[in-house]
């Protein structure tokens, strides 16, 4: 049964000042300090899949592996804290993060699992029963260090979710996806009911092979939880219709949007192979799964859950969600249309007294827009009209944060 959820600590948005100035990229270096690194991806075939991002000039595909795979990313998750988005492909693929500090089981939530799932406003909360847009749920998994190695070689438990115990559910559902002859074409696959179909090439997305080649360059194989279709074609205006993509009640990542407490995990909800309840004292291991296997036409594509990061919710908080006030900083309005006003306090390990601090404006790729400077107790206008709408990236000091331009 899902347990009531605790009251998570209070979140901090950055808002920047004025005296903003357009420069090149490198100019303000990034800031890390995440609590996880991620030591294994085994993405299934997708459109956000590709191997040549992980090769060095001149390498081949044969020169990767793990290791090598596991440390560009981590070096890409500290550029864009909580904010990288990982695709974890079709149905079966993966990412494991291990924490850099042992998580114990709390009284309610304990920690959150990022995403980039949206409701659309038409189906949001309070709308309708269950909320929809743009959910690819991921199935979530821990594990405990129990001989030390701080390798994730040890058991793993599934946390339930809504659909857990739900008929609509396959429990040991196996899918194989093939190398295709030609590696510009679909990838084909096949699942342990006898069901075949592909993962389809999208015109927008045309890189050399959608197939993680660095794992295997004849097929890939992953059994799991299959959940039930979560997509629905709906008429958004007559004569007009798209794909919204339901989100499911709780458990699951990708499935509701950061800043609600339905992307909330708790380590509580674990269970062994059987469903039984799992009494876990702590975690070191996270693992998320893409939960569906589900190709939608009209230029979607794969349902494929991605993957922004674990963050413990007993830990100082990043600020992807927005708050009425409190930290360090206020940000008002968020999301935003033209700008929006920043307020500085002037305590804490981050505050911009003195000198100030030096911020920056980043867009979702990495890329610098601009650099600001920070001064306590200022109250400043940031001017969005030169951009477009979309999620931008704030940094100051050793703060990351997130706003939304519509």
């Amino acid at each position: 049964m899902k347990k009531e959820k605790k009251k998570t600590c209070c979140w901090k948005v950055l808002g920047l000042p004025c005296l903003a100035a357009s420069v090149g990229l490198g100019q303000l270096q990034a800031q890390s300090g995440l609590p996880f690194e991620i030591v294994e991806y085994r993405p299934a075939p997708g459109q956000f899949v590709d191997y040549t991002l992980f090769l060095e000039e001149g390498g081949t595909v044969e020169s990767l592996d793990n290791a090598r795979v596991c440390r560009i990313l981590n070096e890409e998750f500290g550029k864009l804290p909580f904010s990288y988005l990982l695709s974890l492909g079709g149905f079966g693929g993966s990412v494991t993060v291990r924490l850099k500090e042992s998580l114990p089981n709390g009284d309610g939530a304990d920690f959150k699992v990022y995403g980039n799932a949206f409701y659309d406003p038409a189906y949001g909360p309070g709308m309708v029963d269950q909320p929809g847009g743009s959910a690819e749920p991921g199935i979530v998994w821990v594990s405990r260090d129990e001989n030390g190695n701080a390798l994730p070689d040890d058991a793993w438990y599934e946390l339930a979710g809504a659909r857990t115990g739900d008929t609509s559910t396959l429990t040991s559902y196996t899918i194989t996806y093939y190398l295709p002859d030609s590696i510009q074409a679909d990838i084909p696959w096949r699942d342990s009911r006898g069901a075949t179909g592909r993962i389809a090439r999208m015109p927008f997305h045309a890189q050399e092979t959608y197939f993680p080649l660095w794992l295997s360059r004849d097929s890939l194989q992953y059994t799991g939880r299959l959940l039930a279709p979560n997509a629905r074609l709906v008429e958004k205006s007559p004569g007009t219709e798209q794909w919204v993509l339901f989100s499911y009640a709780w458990g699951y990542a990708d499935n509701h949007p950061n800043s609600s407490d339905l992307s909330n995990m708790d380590i509580s909800w674990a269970v062994d192979s059987a469903g039984n309840p799992v009494d876990l004292e702590s975690i070191d291991f996270v693992r998320v799964v893409t939960a569906v296997n589900q190709q939608l036409d009209r230029g979607v594509g794969e349902t494929s859950t991605e993957f922004a990061g674990v963050e413990p919710l007993q830990r100082s908080c990043t600020g992807l969600e927005i708050p009425e006030q409190g930290g360090n900083f206020r940000c008002w309005p968020n999301p935003c249309q033209e700008g929006f006003w920043i307020q500085a306090g002037s305590s804490g390990p981050d505050s911009p007294g003195g000198k100030g601090l030096e911020a920056g404006l980043y867009d979702v790729s990495g890329r610098l827009l601009q650099v600001f400077h920070v001064q306590a107790g200022q109250d400043c206008r940031v001017d969005m009209r030169a951009f477009p709408a979309g999620l931008y990236v704030l940094r100051i000091g050793h703060e990351g944060f997130k706003v939304l331009k519509r």
